[in-house]
């Protein structure tokens, strides 16, 4: 049991001992001398118990105990893997761990060739350890990226790092030196902290990263063999003996398989070298082959060997791809340790960036290349491990072939580096994304941000040319990849990707560049609507605008001014959503380049007169609003823009519906589902979906419109637009309530309630509410 808290103690025994007194002082004299003398006893025995539970928890008396800071303890650790004949050097760095160092923290480095298994004694040991450090415990990879360079700089990890031990609300400081001192003065407080970093390959990343304190500990792999740092205990990790590579290989792909074939078992272990991770390869090998045997394997791997002598740990799982995948493999030598798919393409005949993207999935599969994400933008970058590398490098060819792939990457990339980026998202993606050709637009936008972030390393590296010149290009390819990030996000925002459109936004709001800057924030005021955030929305948008308007930029202004009469129609001010978008159609007539956005101004026309309608039922206002959606049909039909003519459609949709002309709407609807199923844009189809089943339920067909909505909720339950998803929730909890299913019913209605306090929306959270209640207390339609 649980020893009550000491501040509950201090006050029940003041209480007792209030008693006491006041039967002293007003309890009759017959009485009073034995009741004085327990009140003297009690009060001893009170003072001695609350000087003991004082030095017990170290907090005066008169004190209330602290509130404590709201802090989540971080705990970062990749899971522990299994290990296999470590168990001695295990329990004595968990020892050692445990003791606390009188100068700094406990710093333990542990050295091996790659693929011996530092990382996965390093993770061993820190759960182990885990107990012992209550402040967290944190992970940091320092691998090798581009061109030496590690894939996580020291800032970067050092933002992970405090961000992960402060509190909710707390800044992060700019500067290398001024988180390097924020750090120094978080650890000083979270005294008992567990760092890992792991495959440190330059020793000047260490020491930044070290906590300030006493009570913490750091544990670092690397392929180097002198101490990075000071060190308490350095190891090194050597191959497996062959017993126990044996058990490893019995763990992993079945002790049956390994005593039935015994001699190739054997040679698969010989092969391996004692290396886990070649083992690990190996067996992921034949997990892929189980029909094989292991003699079949090991004569493959013969075969594939070509009679040379020398055994590599790699040779099996190099032995089990397909001819193209070995191909691949022998050119990841000619490639820098970080690469993108088009330099793949490059060196392989006849394959395209396409090919050679998905040629990089099945040699991650294979676990012999990985895949790099930076963040949402979905741009392909691989990293090979170190091991293959150098594997790849041996079986590479002559020096004279090595040389000319060499000089074919260099023109390409030079070829790549002279393309138009701002012409790929003008024609590309801007121009695709109005035809519907969302795939080829996201696809271009992505091609566009990989090739603004070559020319920004190119710039970084090019020592030919002038202080002056670098910086200049260094700022062109910033300002491209700007660009890139508030298309990616336009794109992203378009398919419903709320949470990934925001990041992309934010990042080309941040870049500097005002062009990008009133794309982005654009986008990030479409997401804010979405979301039903409309102040911030409004905020936002007018910022947009402003920026476009000072840039001149008029195409882009009239896009914004389109989203803010769609925000103001949400709102509920239809006066101020006509007036800004029947200014912008106005700037459309009196300029031939801006055409191509009539369509899209006159389906946002058609959706506020509908909102409007919602508010005040006029009929005249769903006339207006179809003549609107006609026109825009007229217009985006004159110029092939599907994407326009679907969402246009949809409104259609919506206009039948409130005029109770069910099969029209699903008419309308369904044609606008075939459309966007087309043009693979899954968050247009469901809201499509949501609307014809909402007809359908509206007509009685309620069993319809339970299978209809439950695919658009399904679907909006992945796309991360919260409030729709609500909607939809909701929708489907009435129609669970019309079919008598009331267990359902309150489920989605909780489900809705939940989803609409996410996004901030009370009103809709009580309506949701109200329904769930009355299916709980047997209001109408309960059982």
């Amino acid at each position: 049991m649980s020893r009550p808290p000491f501040t509950f103690l201090v006050s029940a025994g003041l209480l007792v001992l209030t008693g006491w007194v006041a039967v002293v002082a007003f309890g009759p004299e017959s009485t009073r001398l034995w009741t004085a003398l327990v009140l003297a006893i009690s009060v001893a025995l009170m003072a001695a118990q609350v000087r003991r539970l004082r030095q017990e928890t170290g907090r005066p008396v008169s004190a209330p105990p602290a509130l404590a800071a709201a802090y989540l303890v971080p705990s970062a650790l990749p899971p522990a893997k299994p290990l296999v004949g470590r168990r001695s050097q295990v329990e004595e760095l968990t020892a050692r761990l445990r003791e606390a160092s009188a100068h700094g923290p406990t710093v333990i480095q542990a050295s091996g060739r790659p693929g011996v298994g530092k990382t996965a004694l390093a993770l061993a040991v820190a759960h182990r350890a885990a107990d012992a450090f209550p402040d967290g415990r944190l992970f940091a990879s320092c691998a090798d990226g581009v061109n030496g360079a590690p894939t996580a700089t020291v800032p970067q990890i050092l933002e992970g790092f405090i961000d992960a031990l402060q509190g909710p609300g707390e800044t992060i400081t700019g500067s290398l030196k001024e988180r390097i001192g924020q750090f120094r003065a978080i650890t000083r407080t979270r005294k008992r902290i567990l760092i890992v970093l792991d495959d440190v390959s330059d020793p000047e990343m260490v020491a930044p990263l070290l906590p300030s304190c006493t009570g913490s500990a750091v544990i670092i792999t690397t392929r180097l063999d002198d101490p990075l740092v000071a060190l308490h205990r350095h190891v090194t990790v050597d191959p497996l003996d062959e017993q126990d590579s044996t058990e490893l290989l019995r763990s992993l792909i079945g002790a049956e398989r390994v005593l039935g074939e015994q001699t190739a078992a054997h040679e698969i272990v010989k092969r391996t070298n004692g290396s886990p991770l070649a083992l690990h390869l190996a067996a992921g090998s034949l997990g892929r082959r189980r029909d094989w045997t292991l003699s079949a394997s090991v004569r493959t791997m013969r075969e594939a060997q070509g009679g040379d002598a020398d055994q590599h740990t790699l040779d099996l799982s190099f032995a089990l791809l397909t001819e193209r995948e070995r191909q691949a493999v022998r050119h990841l030598g000619t490639l820098p340790s970080r690469f993108d798919p088009w330099m793949l393409s490059e060196l392989l005949d006849d394959t395209d960036e396409r090919g050679a993207w998905q040629m990089c999935e099945r040699l991650v599969h294979a676990r012999l290349l990985e895949q790099i994400s930076d963040d949402p933008s979905g741009v392909a970058s691989y990293r090979i491990l170190d091991h293959v590398h150098d594997y790849a490098r041996g079986r590479g060819g002559d020096e004279a072939s090595v040389r000319a792939a060499q000089r074919r990457l260099r023109d390409k990339q030079e070829e790549r580096s002279r393309r138009d980026i701002a012409r790929i998202l003008r024609e590309d993606v801007y121009q695709r994304f109005d035809l519907g050709e969302l795939s080829h637009a996201l696809n271009h936008a992505r091609a566009a941000l990989a090739l603004a972030r070559e020319n920004l390393v190119r710039s970084n590296l090019e020592d030919t040319l002038d202080l002056g010149r670098r910086q200049e290009r260094a700022a062109r390819a910033r300002g491209m990849e700007a660009l890139a990030l508030a298309a990616l996000a336009e794109a992203l925002a378009e398919l419903g990707g709320v949470t990934d459109a925001a990041d992309l936004a934010e990042k080309a709001i941040a870049s500097g560049s005002r062009a990008a800057e009133a794309r982005g924030r654009r986008s990030l005021g479409r997401v804010q609507r979405r979301q039903h955030h409309f102040d911030a929305a409004m905020t936002t948008l007018e910022a947009a605008l402003a920026l476009a308007v000072a840039e001149d930029d008029h195409a882009e202004a009239t896009r914004t001014r389109r989203e803010l009469a769609l925000t103001h129609g949400f709102r509920g001010d239809t006066g101020a959503a006509l007036e800004g978008v029947d200014h912008a159609l106005e700037e459309v007539a009196r300029r031939a380049e801006l055409e191509h956005l009539r369509a899209s101004l006159l389906w946002a026309r058609g959706d506020v007169l509908i909102r409007a309608f919602d508010a005040s039922h006029d009929g005249d206002l769903l006339a207006e609003a179809s003549d609107s959606l006609k026109r825009g049909a007229a217009a985006g039909d004159e110029l092939g823009q599907q994407l326009w003519l679907a969402w246009i459609d949809y409104e259609h949709t919506r206009v039948a519906r409130r005029r109770g002309q069910f099969d029209h709407a699903r008419r309308f609807g369904y044609r606008a589902i075939t459309s966007f199923t087309q043009m693979r844009h899954r968050y247009g189809t469901a809201r499509c979906r949501l609307e014809v089943g909402r007809s359908y339920h509206d007509q009685g067909e309620s069993q319809l419109a339970l299978l209809t909505i439950e695919e658009a909720r399904q679907t909006f339950s992945t796309c991360g637009d919260r409030w729709i998803e609500a909607h939809a929730a909701l929708s489907l909890a009435l129609v669970h309530q019309s079919l008598r299913r009331h267990l359902d019913a309150r489920r989605e209605a909780r489900r809705a309630s939940a989803l609409f306090r996410e996004v901030g929306d009370s009103q809709g959270a009580a309506a949701a509410d109200s329904l769930a209640a009355d299916l709980a207390g047997g209001g109408a339609g309960a059982p």
